[in-house]
C-alpha cells in the first residue's frame, strides 16, 4: 500500500518508515497536520499514520480535514500516541481515526493491526463495488419499468376505456398489474369487453396482457364477435405463453340494437347486469367454462350467454381481487357482501354503486396490505350506445347513375361459403380484410361493414336458416330469436351463401356493388315493406338502414339474392 506517516518527531519517521518498508509498503512522510493534507491530497495514500500532538495543525484537526477529502474510498487512519488515557483514545475515534498505536512502536502489533486494515479495506471494497453496480442495477431496472410502464399504458388504457358512460377502478398489488381491463366498438356498433385476472403477480402476470389486448383490439376493430376472440386468445396463449400462465377472464359484447348482451366468463367472479330503474339485479354473468389457456384449440367451447338488457341497465365487472380482498383478521370481503350492496332494493343508489363498493372494500380491508391485484368496473349502457348516423353517412355520397358517364370496372371477385364455414365461422372479418386492402375503400370502412353486416344476417338467418323476424317481437325476443339461431346452426345440413364484389371507377364518382344470394327459399318482394319495422318495433330495422347507406337496394325477383349499391365521390 502507499501510506502516509505524519509525525513531528523525526526518530518517529525514521522507525516507522523501516518497519512499513520491510513489510513491502510503499511509505511518505509529513511533519505537521497541515503538511498532511497537503500531501494527502497530492499522494491519495491507501491508510495514514497520524501523530496526535504537532505544531502548525494537531492531528485531530488534520484527521478531520482529511476525511472530509476522502471520496468514497476508505481510507483507515491510525493515530499515533503516547497517550493511553480513556478520554484521549475516544477522542482520537470522534476524530476519524480507525484504531491506534501507542509508543514505543510494536513490529509484531503494528503488522497485525495493518493487516486488520487491509482485510476492513477488501471489505469496504467489496461492499462498494456491490453498491455501484446494485445502484446500476437499479437505474435500469428503474428505467426499463418506467419504459415497459409507458407501454403497458399505451397498450391496454386505449379503445373505449375513456367513454363517459364507463367508470373503473384499476389497483395492482406490483408495479405492473396481471389484471386486464379493455373494451372497444366494432364498426357495427356494438361493445366488446375483456376482463382478465392472469396468474400471479407482477411483471410475468402483467408479460401475457400485451399479445391478449393485441388480439382483442385488432379483432374487435375488425368486427369479430367474442367468441372468435376468446378463441383465438386461447390458442395465442398456448403458443407463446409459458405453462401454468393462464388468464381467467370476461368476454362480453353488447348489442344495442338487439337489445342483448352476450357473454364467455371463463373463471371470472359473476359478473353483476344492474336494472338502475328498478334498483334490482337482473341477472349474474355465470362462469361456465376454463380460463384462457387451459384448453387445448381444438377442444375450446365457443359457446355464448345470451342475457337481455334493459334501457337503463348497468353491467359490473371486477375480479377477484375485490371479492377475495382480507381484512386483518384474515376474512375475505366475499360474495355475500357483495350482494348485500346490490341488492337493497333501492333505485336511488345507482349512480353511488360503484363509489360505495369501493369505499366498502377498503373500509373492510382497513390496514391489511393488498394481497391481490383490483379491478373493478361499471359501464352505463345507456351512454355507450353508438346508433349509425345514417343521414350524416349518406349525405356525402349521395350520386346517380349520371355521375358514371366514363365509369369503367376496375376489379370483381366472388366468395362462397358451404354450410361447414356457416356453422363454424363469422366470414365478415375474412371479407373486410380483403376488402380493406384496397386502398380508397378504407376511409368508408364503418359503411361497408354495416352494408356486409345487415346483408349477411338477413341471408344467413332468414334465408338459409329460414328464421322468421317475428321471433324478435317482445322484450325477450331476441333472446329467443338467437337461442333458434343457434340451434338451427348447430344442424345446419345444407346450405350456402354467396358474396359478388365489384368496384366502377371514374374520374370523378366510384362505386362498390354488393351482391349476396343465399341457398333459401327467397320472398315475396312485392310485399315486402320498404320502411321496416320502424324505431318502436323489434325488428324490420335492416332493410331502412340499407337504403340509407346505399345509393340503391335491389333483389332479384325470388328473393334470395339482393344487389346494393354504395358510391362516393372521388377526392381530387
Amino acid at each position: 500500500m502507499k501510506i502516509l506517516v505524519v509525525d513531528d518527531q523525526e526518530v518517529n519517521r525514521y522507525l516507522l518508515t523501516v518497519i512499513l518498508e520491510q513489510l513491502g509498503h510503499e511509505v511518505h512522510v509529513a511533519t505537521n497536520g497541515a503538511e498532511a493534507v497537503e500531501q494527502f491530497q497530492k499522494l491519495h495514500p491507501d491508510m495514514v499514520f497520524m501523530d496526535v500532538m504537532m505544531p502548525v495543525m494537531d492531528g485531530y484537526e488534520a484527521a478531520t480535514r482529511i476525511r472530509a477529502l476522502v471520496d468514497d474510498r476508505f481510507v483507515p487512519i491510525l493515530f499515533i500516541t503516547a497517550l493511553r488515557d480513556e478520554a484521549s483514545l475516544i477522542k482520537a475515534l470522534q476524530h476519524g481515526g480507525q484504531d491506534f498505536i501507542t509508543k514505543p512502536f510494536s513490529h509484531a502489533i503494528l503488522r497485525a493491526k495493518i493487516e486488520s486494515m487491509q482485510q476492513q479495506m477488501h471489505m469496504y471494497e467489496t461492499l462498494r463495488q456491490q453498491r455501484d453496480q446494485l445502484a446500476q442495477y437499479q437505474q435500469r431496472i428503474g428505467h426499463e419499468h418506467q419504459v415497459a410502464e409507458r407501454l403497458f399504458q399505451k397498450i391496454l388504457h386505449s379503445g373505449a376505456l375513456g367513454h363517459p358512460g364507463i367508470r373503473y377502478v384499476i389497483s395492482p398489488q406490483a408495479i405492473f398489474n396481471g389484471d386486464l381491463l379493455i373494451a372497444g366498438f366494432r364498426p357495427t356498433g356494438q361493445l366488446n369487453i375483456l376482463l382478465g385476472d392472469f396468474t400471479g403477480h407482477g411483471l410475468s402476470a402483467a408479460i401475457g396482457t400485451i399479445p391478449v389486448s393485441d388480439i382483442f383490439q385488432g379483432m374487435t376493430a375488425k368486427g369479430f364477435a367474442v367468441s372468435e376472440i376468446a378463441a383465438e386468445i386461447n390458442k395465442k396463449m398456448q403458443a407463446v405463453l409459458p405453462r401454468g400462465l393462464f388468464l381467467a377472464a370476461c368476454l362480453v359484447e353488447v348489442s344495442f340494437s338487439e337489445g342483448l348482451i352476450r357473454v364467455w366468463n371463463g373463471g371470472v367472479p359473476e359478473g353483476i347486469l344492474y336494472d338502475a330503474e328498478q334498483g334490482r339485479i337482473r341477472s349474474r354473468l355465470q362462469a361456465r367454462h376454463f380460463p384462457l389457456g387451459v384448453v387445448a384449440a381444438d377442444q375450446f367451447d365457443k359457446t355464448l350467454d345470451i342475457y337481455p338488457i334493459g334501457p337503463d341497465d348497468r353491467l359490473f365487472m371486477f375480479t377477484d381481487g375485490v371479492t377475495e380482498a382480507a381484512n386483518p383478521a384474515g376474512e375475505a370481503f366475499g360474495d355475500v357482501r357483495l350482494m348485500e350492496l346490490f341488492g337493497d332494493g333501492r333505485a336511488a343508489v345507482a349512480d353511488q354503486l360503484l363509489d360505495r363498493l369501493i369505499e366498502e372494500v377498503s373500509v373492510f380491508r382497513g390496514q391489511q396490505t393488498q394481497s391481490d391485484d383490483f379491478t373493478l368496473a361499471e359501464f352505463r349502457l345507456a351512454e355507450l350506445e353508438r346508433l349509425p348516423d345514417t343521414s350524416v353517412m349518406r349525405a356525402s355520397h349521395e350520386l346517380t347513375e349520371r355521375d358514371f358517364p366514363d365509369a369503367r370496372r376496375d376489379w370483381a371477385m366472388d366468395f362462397e361459403f358451404q354450410q361447414a364455414v356457416l356453422r363454424t365461422m363469422d366470414p365478415l372479418p375474412l371479407l373486410m380484410q380483403m376488402l380493406m386492402e384496397i386502398q380508397h375503400l378504407h376511409e368508408h370502412k364503418e359503411q361497408i361493414y354495416l352494408i356486409l353486416a345487415e346483408l349477411y344476417s338477413n341471408a344467413l338467418e332468414h334465408g338459409v336458416l329460414r328464421l322468421k323476424s317475428s321471433l324478435k317481437s317482445g322484450p325477450d325476443g331476441f333472446e329467443h330469436y338467437y337461442t333458434a339461431r343457434e340451434q338451427a346452426l348447430s344442424t345446419l345440413q345444407a346450405g350456402f351463401v354467396h358474396f359478388h364484389f365489384e368496384v366502377w371507377q371514374s374520374d370523378v364518382v366510384s362505386k362498390l356493388i354488393v351482391q349476396v344470394e343465399d341457398s333459401g327459399e327467397g320472398f315475396d318482394v312485392s310485399k315486402c315493406n320498404p320502411l321496416g319495422g320502424g324505431l318502436t318495433e323489434y325488428h324490420g330495422r335492416g332493410l331502412p338502414l340499407l337504403r340509407a347507406l346505399c345509393e340503391s337496394v335491389g333483389f332479384n325477383d325470388k328473393g334470395n339474392k339482393v344487389t346494393a349499391v354504395y358510391c362516393w365521390r372521388v377526392k381530387s
